[in-house]
């Protein structure tokens, strides 16, 4: 019993799942004669095991995923500017893009909790990002290779919900009606407009959201750039027409 007391009460929660649990569940499995084991200690294994379990429930339950694109202000001494970072967190480990003034670059950092760390190198200049998560937000301070510092807020992208377009081809203009469901990269939804009713399917990539649909035997293709509420893009119709859109997102009632 002492030796499953210091490997629980010594180990980090995810750790212990499985071996706590396993060690705890052997000893209840072995009989009395086996183990010499009081009917109290049976109990307090049986407990351990679910307190275990609790735990390490909990932190699951709460622990953040950053995994997806993000949109990002950030203010350094009142010069701003709006990167986009495409994260792809496993376990603590991140890796990922940044996208912005500077051009385009890998990164690398950790997310323990709901705390956030990640570098990246762009024009020779290391760019350190800190800062804390809170559902699809995040804010923290950056540090410009150790010349400047400043601060930064972040918002995952995510297009859920229904969007108002409005497409150009040729001479021709549409307001058809969007609705999306994003989860993760994969997005669903429906098209309503002239045309008539359908679902639509495509993915959503960092900033970038592609989606087809078909109407009336015709495939519909759009592609394009996502800035918070808003999105621009082209569309191919059936490779007849060719054209452009812009969207955004209509407000929640």
């Amino acid at each position: 019993m002492r030796k499953l007391l210091y490997f629980c009460l010594g180990q980090d929660a995810t750790q212990m799942c499985g071996g706590a649990i396993e060690l705890a569940a052997s000893f209840l499995h072995t009989t009395k004669k086996e183990s010499n084991m009081s009917a109290i200690e049976r109990t307090f294994a049986g407990a351990l095991v679910g307190m275990v379990l609790t735990t390490v429930m909990a932190q699951t339950a709460s622990a953040a995923n950053v995994t997806g694109g993000w949109n990002v202000d950030v203010d350094v001494a009142g010069q701003t500017g709006t990167p986009v970072f495409t994260f792809k967190q496993d376990g603590e480990k991140l890796t990922g893009r940044y996208k912005g003034r500077f051009g385009e670059a890998d990164l690398t950092g950790k997310v323990k909790g709901d705390e956030i760390e990640f570098e990246v190198e762009v024009q020779g200049a290391k760019l350190v990002y800190t800062g804390s998560i809170k559902d699809n937000l995040m804010e923290g301070e950056v540090d410009y290779d150790g010349q400047a510092s400043g601060t930064w807020t972040g918002r995952k992208i995510d297009v859920s919900g229904a969007w108002t377009f409005e497409v150009k081809l040729g001479d021709n203009t549409g307001t058809p009606e969007f609705a999306f469901k994003q989860e993760g990269e994969t997005l669903t939804g429906a098209y309503k407009g002239q045309f008539g009713e359908t679902d639509l399917k495509g993915t959503v990539v960092g900033d970038q959201i592609e989606f087809t649909f078909d109407l009336q035997g015709n495939d519909i293709r759009y592609k394009g750039t996502i800035d918070k509420d808003t999105m621009k893009g082209e569309t191919d119709y059936a490779g007849q027409a060719e054209g452009s859109w812009t969207a955004m997102r209509k407000e929640s009632k």
